[in-house]
């Protein structure tokens, strides 16, 4: 396999070039880079059209809400609406709601702002 790839590079004509190693570091540092400029371009852009990031919190974000401020529901909610009537929370799983509970306990963030600071990272 290799000889078949010696072969093709000198049938090609491709010398041997000094590839650097490219560490991992080096890949997080770029994919750091633009996460960053991602969020500076999004928080300018929302500040730009006098928006909050509270106001992303929309769909499923109340369900998320009410778990990580209340918990699991212990019954369904009846006549909110729903088609069935058989509406709950116990759907979504709990790792994104608990870690939106400790941003909420530590940093003291509302509730739908600490829903959608976790969902970046």
């Amino acid at each position: 396999m290799i000889e078949m790839f010696r072969n093709f590079k000198a049938f090609a004509g491709v010398k041997d070039l000094p590839f650097r190693k490219i560490t991992w570091l080096k890949i997080f540092l770029v994919a750091a880079f633009f996460f960053f400029l991602n969020q500076v371009i999004e928080f300018n852009v929302l500040f730009t059209l006098s928006h909050h990031y509270e106001e992303l919190c929309k769909l499923d974000c109340g369900w998320y809400e009410s778990i990580a401020v209340k918990g699991y529901d212990k019954q369904p909610h009846f006549g909110i609406g729903h088609p069935k009537m058989d509406a709950a929370n116990w759907a979504f799983f709990p790792m994104f709601p608990l870690l939106s509970k400790i941003i909420i306990n530590l940093f003291g963030f509302s509730p739908s702002l600490s829903l959608v600071l976790t969902s970046k990272f």
